[in-house]
């Protein structure tokens, strides 16, 4: 995805919660009560779910980076071999 189509893509998700805050609030905050009562009623289970999904999201972060420093990498090759 480029980064203009990321922007528009930010730019129209950050419209639609303009938008819509109201909804998104009590979604949210819907959100929030059913995590609470999953703590509260299997805790461990809970801490399972809340490390898996922190490793997987440090694992997208480094997919990204690495993707970003091959992207560089390959473009100052590239243009390293063009000179």
């Amino acid at each position: 995805m480029s980064s203009g189509t990321r922007f528009m893509l930010k730019e129209h998700v950050s419209n639609l919660v303009t938008q819509n805050s109201r909804i998104v609030f009590l979604w949210r905050k819907a959100l929030v009560d059913v995590l609470k009562v999953l703590s509260d009623t299997n805790p461990d289970f809970f801490q399972q779910y809340l490390r898996k999904i922190q490793d997987q999201k440090k694992q997208r972060i480094q997919r990204e980076t690495w993707r970003q420093l091959e992207e560089i990498v390959g473009l100052k090759g590239h243009t390293s071999a063009s000179k």
